[in-house]
């Protein structure tokens, strides 16, 4: 048993995006720079094993190709597989976010 599942995965969105929220909601930055700081570098995308599993568990398996015009720049695996993990992460975190705080960082409420 390797330890980590969807459930860890997206436990892991959720908390980022609230970051976010409560990061923006701060003024600690604009919302697109803090998308990125928080989802780019986590454990997992950059971690080879947790980013392919994270590609297991994502909603956005092909945002790599939205991002990389030239995917012949990951010379093996471990590279593509944590890029491909880290955009993923990057549109499920903006995904999770959007759907539940507004621009600014505040709480949506339950509709």
């Amino acid at each position: 048993m390797d330890g980590y599942d969807s459930k860890d995965y997206w436990s892991h969105i959720h908390t980022i995006a609230d970051d976010v929220a409560h990061r923006v909601l701060c003024e600690d930055g604009y919302l697109s720079d803090v998308l990125f700081e928080e989802s780019d570098g986590t454990e997992w995308s950059i971690y080879t094993y947790r980013a392919s599993l994270a590609m297991t568990y994502t909603d956005n398996p092909d945002a790599i190709f939205e991002r990389h015009q030239d995917l012949s720049v990951f010379t093996n695996w471990s590279l593509f597989v944590s890029a491909a993990a880290a955009s993923a992460i990057y549109d499920d975190v903006s995904d999770y976010y959007h759907r539940n705080y507004t621009e600014t960082g505040e709480k949506k409420e339950e509709e």
